[in-house]
């Protein structure tokens, strides 16, 4: 299955409306990602990523730099939390559509 970069910002509300926000396929560089999130990256930990999540990053120093909540990005997560400013994500691409949200795990 193919993936995707996204970038999600504190203001995004629903993750399969993120057209404006996807980045492709080809992994973003160090200076883009820091750029993106504003700062010097930090990785969330895999483990607390839900099933689909492959790489997650945020600013390393968005809670002392007191960025705003991002709530669509918390969501993403199994545990930890909560996430603020934008967050770049790598999912399987089938997550940039509706579908790929609402579909059983049968299907």
């Amino acid at each position: 299955m193919s993936k995707s970069w996204v970038l999600i910002t504190p203001e995004d509300t629903c993750a399969w409306k993120l057209k404006e926000a996807h980045l492709g396929e080809e992994e973003p560089t160090l200076e883009q990602l820091q750029m993106y999130v504003g700062g010097r990256i930090e990785a969330v930990p895999s483990s607390w990523l839900m099933d689909g999540l492959h790489i997650m990053y945020v600013n390393e120093e968005g809670v002392w730099d007191k960025l705003p909540h991002n709530q669509l990005a918390t969501q993403l997560l199994d545990m930890g939390g909560p996430l603020v400013g934008t967050v770049v994500v790598q999912w399987d691409s089938k997550y940039n559509t509706i579908k790929g949200w609402t579909m059983n795990e049968e299907e």
